[in-house]
């Protein structure tokens, strides 16, 4: 402790020139600390706003090719936004006179195109790994102004259009078909178009089977008047509305069917 001359007590010591340095040092470093510190919690703040950035830019993009879980289908579709259910009883809901009924005429050939002949959509190239492909080398490339993905139809216009070539088939073997009216695809050798049906037939077997659709149909104690058998084929179904997956298609579409071509000449 330190006295004064006149006997008073010093309150506390001048600190000399080098404590003086070492304090301001020790400030600096301090200040220092603090703005690593706080660049250090902008930094991982920023991260954490990037991180939950992409994870909600990955949604909103897969958000447009959700699963369609039901009981009848797993699978996934850039036309889920499409879906539609409606409830009917199903020949009331599909069947319109003989629009799709009896020999080929040049109305009921439209008639039928119109089910299945429509837009090729895109799949865009990072939902491919969602569809379980992973060579994506082996499938056509299409690009647009604003994404880029692959060339797809949907099996529903496929399935259609393969019951579309079997029930042609059943008029040409019948000698029923109109000359003018029989389409290029199946003016081929009678050996290629008969590979064709089967592939079809066999195409519609596995997505039956696949589908299995398990509503009850009801016996009748009588024949069905509209179906003539003894069951109720006209059963209440719960459905996808088909004309708004078509109109889904149209306005999604990225390339059409060449000269009226069937699905079997799409690509050559």
């Amino acid at each position: 402790m330190s006295v004064y001359e006149d006997g008073s007590v010093m309150s506390e010591r001048v600190p000399d020139a080098k404590a003086r340095t070492l304090t301001c040092e020790y400030c600096s470093l301090r200040l220092q600390d603090k703005r690593c510190e706080r660049v250090l919690v902008y930094g991982l703040v920023t991260l954490i706003i990037l991180l939950l950035a992409n994870i909600l830019f990955l949604f909103v993009q897969y958000s447009g090719f959700r699963s369609l879980s039901s009981p009848v289908t797993n699978t996934s579709t850039p036309a889920f936004d499409a879906v539609e259910y409606v409830e009917a009883d199903l020949y009331d809901m599909y069947s319109i006179g003989d629009e799709y009924l009896g020999p080929p005429t040049a109305e009921r050939e439209q008639n039928w195109r119109d089910l299945w002949q429509h837009e090729v959509t895109m799949v865009p190239k990072w939902a491919m790994p969602i569809l379980n492909r992973s060579h994506v080398e082996l499938y056509e490339q299409v690009e647009s102004q604003s994404n880029e993905g692959f060339s797809a139809m949907l099996k529903v216009y496929h399935q259609l259009g393969c019951l579309d070539i079997i029930r042609q088939y059943t008029w040409i073997q019948a000698g029923r078909y109109p000359p003018d009216l029989i389409p290029p695809e199946m003016q081929k050798s009678p050996g290629e178009l008969r590979s064709n049906i089967d592939r079809c037939i066999d195409d519609l077997r596995v997505s039956l089977m696949c589908a299995a659709d398990v509503t009850p149909i009801l016996i009748t104690k009588d024949r069905d008047s509209s179906s003539e058998y003894k069951a109720e084929l006209n059963s209440h179904h719960k459905c996808r509305n088909f004309t708004k997956l078509q109109d889904w298609t149209r306005t999604h579409g990225i390339e059409h069917w060449e000269n009226g071509g069937g699905f079997h000449e799409h690509g050559e």
